[in-house]
């Protein structure tokens, strides 16, 4: 998952001229490069607690479980908001997925926090808080692989 976020972010970063607040590419560049190395820290924290999750189910130990499970659910969403943002002017189509998700994930988040099942129930309101991780890393993982095959002048 690392390296695959890793390779997205030098795929879609195309520094280009002053922005509106007069940064030059090289201020703008290294801006953008530390929004993106923290949104890909969460990604990675997002990927730990997962694994994390698996080796505690539910029905062994609660508590494991949900200590192992509860920083997925912020830091997922943060993650995916914070390289959209990053990525917005370079590959708009990968900034709309990832804010997307990320705003989807916060919802799902909202009420299943709030106990608003949403006539989902629990467990409806838990996949579509943690659910949009899963669709944006299978979509970027696409993507990364279909622009490196681009890029190599592979025949699709």
């Amino acid at each position: 998952m690392f390296t695959m976020a890793c390779v997205a972010e030098r795929l879609v970063h195309h520094p280009r001229g002053a922005d509106r607040r007069g940064r030059g590419p090289a201020a703008r560049c290294v801006a953008r490069r530390r929004m993106t190395a923290v949104g890909l820290v969460l990604v990675v924290l997002t990927s730990l607690s997962t694994a994390a999750t698996g080796l505690f189910p539910l029905n062994v130990s609660m508590v494991a479980h949900s200590i192992a499970s509860l920083p997925q659910f912020p830091v997922q969403d943060l993650g995916m908001l914070l390289l959209g943002v990053v990525w917005w002017q370079d590959n708009r189509g990968a900034a709309v997925l990832s804010l997307l998700c990320g705003l989807v994930g916060l919802v799902g988040l909202v009420l299943f926090v709030g106990a608003t099942p949403w006539g989902l129930g629990l467990g409806g309101m838990e996949r579509l808080a943690l659910y949009p991780e899963t669709v944006w890393s299978a979509v970027v993982g696409v993507f990364v692989l279909w622009r490196c095959r681009a890029r190599a002048g592979v025949a699709h």
